[in-house]
């Protein structure tokens, strides 16, 4: 069983909103996760809603705010390292080693995972 949902805000919104289909095991993941998030103090779940589900604490205060893009790429280049012993990784080699691994399985997706992924067909042949 897979879970889908829309981001109405990212990088290239502008073409419409992004498709995220997520398994069952990783939704419930991802429920668990906002759930502490919503016991954490000092998160507002209405103000935080319309930002990020990503969260950096302030060194300065404690208080828990979004993280930017730069900020999310950071943080899973960060994680990465830590994980698999130096090796890197980034957002972009994600979405690319998903498209690479797409479009091997289907040929004919070129089309499809583009409008899938909000970007023109010609981002995924780079």
């Amino acid at each position: 069983m897979h879970l889908y949902f829309q981001v109405s805000k990212h990088k290239t919104d502008y073409v419409g909103p992004a498709q995220i289909a997520l398994p069952g095991d990783l939704w419930r993941f991802t429920l668990a996760f906002v759930h502490c998030l919503r016991r954490m103090p000092g998160y507002q779940a209405n103000q935080m809603r319309n930002t990020s589900i990503f969260l950096g604490i302030r060194h300065y205060d404690a208080e828990p705010v979004p993280l930017s893009t730069s900020g999310i790429d950071k943080a899973l280049k960060r994680f990465w390292r830590i994980v698999y012993k130096g090796s890197t990784i980034s957002a972009t080699l994600l979405r690319k080693s998903v498209v690479t691994a797409v479009r091997t399985k289907q040929p004919l997706s070129r089309d499809v995972l583009a409008r899938h992924m909000c970007h023109q067909p010609g981002t995924a042949d780079r």
